[in-house]
């Protein structure tokens, strides 16, 4: 496997990079941990303008036609500026799996909006209740009742990300009847739909969604096969997770190396000290490890392999490198670093939610056991 950037993709890389250090400063970030919205329109129209809501779609949909690993080039840069948009619910998750399981129809009348910027998503498959963050594929408790026209949904979905700024959501629930899973597009706006905010560690605008007998028309429900769409829209998820959370680490390497650069101690830089030394190191070499593999599962997804050995074993090793990455930060900048006005807390707080979000390193080694028939 060959994972250096080609010169599109090296390209690609630059014009974020470029992009984000200008319009996505740290400042934004914080303040849009406080804003209703969550994410500054202006910022998503230009990003769209650059066609980077429609890398991973079908060029005959509005997209760019390519893949996962060029949305990952995006993402991780994305994690670095923490840059606040819906990206990740809208494109990585949402709209890929309607160009994956949803019909001609539905593909002509989403995803040319979604690359044009139009059209938030965001995809509500957790129930209410859930102990974790992971795979959920036992468990649907949302109801979906036949009717003439289509369905009545009922049910409680938590963590869906900027459901409250959402045009649509993307609904995992159950049909009462025969007891088979489906995805149906649910207008945010519609009767019987109550979305809340979530206070989480991140401020990353989580929401819970409450659905009371919420009609949804039967040209709204995904044909394709819905416990598939489901795997495989959590593996894109666990893969972008850990972009954002490396792009993050990469940050926190940076903020602590030049700090210990400068920061003078004792009449020297803390940086000459082995042991603010060694940790920058360790830092350095946690973050090129979850690049590393953060790429090769993006890799594998986009060649279109059983990518689900990449993705846990990636899940895994990132929460738990780019966590000690963060503490090895607050060690190195000591009491500082826990102040909120530095920027430390806000890279620490994100990356803590991203440990947690489509399933803990335990839940990824469980699967990675499982997959090597344990």
């Amino acid at each position: 496997m060959d994972i250096t950037l080609s010169e599109q993709e090296r390209m690609l890389q630059e014009q974020a990079r470029s992009f984000l250090a200008k319009e996505a400063p740290l400042e934004l970030a914080r303040a849009m941990e406080h804003d209703a919205r969550g994410y500054p329109p202006a910022l998503w129209k230009k990003m769209a303008e650059l066609g980077w809501l429609g890398i991973p779609l079908p060029e005959a949909h509005g997209g760019a036609g390519l893949g996962l690993l060029e949305l990952t080039i995006i993402i991780e840069e994305m994690g670095k500026a923490l840059a606040p948009t819906p990206l990740i619910p809208t494109v990585a998750l949402g709209a890929m799996a309607v160009a994956e399981g949803g019909s001609e129809e539905q593909q002509r009348r989403i995803l040319p909006r979604v690359a044009g910027g139009e059209l938030v998503l965001s995809v509500a498959y957790m129930e209410h209740g859930r102990p974790d963050l992971g795979w959920v594929r036992d468990v649907v408790a949302t109801a979906a009742h036949k009717t003439k026209d289509g369905y009545t949904v009922t049910g409680q979905k938590q963590f869906a990300q900027y459901a409250h700024v959402a045009d649509m959501l993307l609904v995992l629930a159950q049909e009462a009847a025969s007891g088979k899973p489906l995805w149906l597009l649910v207008d945010r706006n519609a009767p019987g739909v109550t979305v809340r905010h979530l206070s989480t560690t991140a401020a990353d605008h989580q929401c819970h969604v409450e659905l009371k007998n919420v009609a949804v028309p039967s040209q709204d429900a995904l044909p394709g096969d819905a416990w598939t769409l489901l795997e495989r829209m959590l593996q894109r998820g666990a893969i972008a997770t850990c972009a954002a959370m490396t792009g993050g680490a990469q940050r926190m390497l940076e903020i602590t190396t030049e700090y210990a650069k400068t920061r003078v101690q004792f009449g020297r830089p803390i940086g000459t000290f082995q042991a603010v030394s060694h940790r920058c190191a360790d830092m350095a070499v946690e973050t090129e490890g979850a690049r590393y593999i953060t790429y090769e599962a993006a890799w594998a997804y986009s060649q279109g392999r059983d990518a689900a050995l990449d993705v846990s074993t990636a899940k895994a090793y990132v929460s738990d490198a780019v966590r000690e990455v963060m503490l090895n930060g607050h060690q190195a900048h000591g009491a500082i670093g826990f102040s909120e006005e530095h920027p430390v807390p806000l890279y620490s707080r994100r990356a803590k939610m991203g440990e947690a979000l489509f399933g803990s390193a335990s839940l990824h080694r469980e699967r990675v056991a499982r997959l090597l028939g344990m």
